[in-house]
C-alpha cells in the first residue's frame, strides 16, 4: 500500500486513532490495533534501513561534523532506539492477538493501550531527536568565524 502509512510518522499517526477508538468487542479493537502495530513495525524497519547505505554504513552527509566519533555515537543510539521500537511493536502485536472477544481481557486491553501509547510517545521523541541531529549535522559550521 502506497501512501502515508509507508513513513514512520504516517504509521504512528495511523495507530493513534486506533488506540483512541475502543468501541466494540475487545477482540475487534485489539485486531485493529494489532494491524496498525504491524504497519508501524514495518515502517520502523524501513526507516532504520533508510538510514544506512546499501553497503551497511550510515548514510553520509556533507558536513564538518561527519565523520566524528560523537556523531557516530548519536547515530548508533538512534539505531538502537529503532531496534527497541521494533521489539516493542512485535511484543504488542502478540499481546493484541491474545485478546479475545470476552470481557475477561480488560487487564490485557488496558496493558496494550498503555504500552502502545508509551511506544507512540517514544517514537515522537525519537523523531524530534533525529530531526535535531540532522539539523545540527547540516547547519553546524565548525571553524566558522575564524
Amino acid at each position: 500500500m502506497k501512501g502515508k502509512q509507508e513513513t514512520l510518522s504516517g504509521a504512528a499517526d495511523n495507530l493513534e486513532p486506533m488506540l483512541a477508538d475502543r468501541a466494540g468487542p475487545p477482540g475487534n479493537w485489539a485486531g485493529r490495533v494489532g494491524q496498525a502495530l504491524a504497519n508501524l513495525e514495518q515502517a520502523i524497519r524501513r526507516h532504520n534501513a533508510s538510514l544506512e547505505s546499501p553497503n551497511g554504513e550510515v548514510v553520509e552527509v556533507e558536513s564538518a561534523q561527519w565523520p566524528s566519533q560523537g556523531m557516530t555515537r548519536r547515530v548508533d543510539r538512534l539505531h538502537d532506539e529503532l531496534a527497541g521500537f521494533v521489539d516493542e511493536a512485535s511484543v504488542l502485536r502478540v499481546l493484541a492477538r491474545r485478546i479475545g472477544p470476552d470481557a475477561s481481557a480488560s487487564g490485557a486491553v488496558a496493558d496494550l493501550h498503555r504500552r502502545a501509547t508509551a511506544l507512540l510517545e517514544s517514537l515522537r521523541r525519537y523523531e524530534q531527536q533525529e530531526a535535531r541531529l540532522i539539523l545540527e549535522t547540516v547547519t553546524t559550521d565548525i571553524g566558522a568565524g575564524d
